[in-house]
């Protein structure tokens, strides 16, 4: 089902190595999509809590929230071996885990991130898999989950990526839980949503 998601990264990989880049974006866009997954969480529970990074990627995440001292019990997931093999090496005192064992665990954790994940299609019903997903991490979380997605009110879009409206995402996630906030305030073609418990 991935195979569009494994062609895209690796190739990414070779191309511009550990940067930011290979993730699809500038460091600048990295950064600030990181702070947008956070902005709407208690920063003081995030700090002693477990977090997921959901599609990690090669973990630029990590390092950001080490900065801010908040990366106590972070556990990294991703489908691409690689990006899991490298971050062990890099960051051997945490967790990186492959996405079949996350999901088939019946572990919660405090938080779940997930940043850049439903950029790229992983199949034909993108939309529909995507919506199956961000229930189950929801449902996988005691506190909170932040994700971003392109939005489709941005003009200049990449044939490759696929891109949401933010208000139908919103709806679907207000059936899961009426604490819900939508951040289209920090890039032009971004949007994050927060859902709490």
């Amino acid at each position: 089902m991935y195979r569009k998601v494994y062609s895209f990264y690796k190739g990414r990989l070779i191309s511009f190595g550990r940067s930011a880049q290979t993730v699809g974006f500038s460091t600048l866009e990295q950064q600030k999509r990181f702070q947008a997954l956070i902005k709407n969480v208690d920063l003081e529970l995030l700090g002693r809590e477990s977090k997921v990074d959901f599609g990690c990627g090669l973990s630029h995440f990590l390092p950001w929230l080490q900065e801010k001292g908040l990366e106590k019990d972070y556990v990294g997931v991703d489908i691409i071996e690689k990006f899991l093999k490298d971050n062990r090496i890099r960051y051997p005192e945490f967790k990186f885990v492959s996405m079949n064992d996350f999901i088939d665990t019946h572990q919660k954790y405090g938080y779940i991130f997930a940043s850049g994940v439903f950029t790229i299609p992983w199949c034909q019903n993108h939309y529909e898999e995507v919506k199956k997903c961000i229930k189950m991490l929801f449902n996988k979380c005691r506190y909170g989950f932040s994700f971003n997605m392109l939005s489709i009110y941005y003009g200049n879009k990449i044939p490759a990526y696929y891109y949401f409206d933010p208000f139908d995402i919103g709806k679907c996630c207000y059936n899961m839980t009426k604490k819900i906030i939508i951040d289209c305030s920090y890039l032009p073609e971004d949007f994050t949503i927060t859902l709490a418990h």
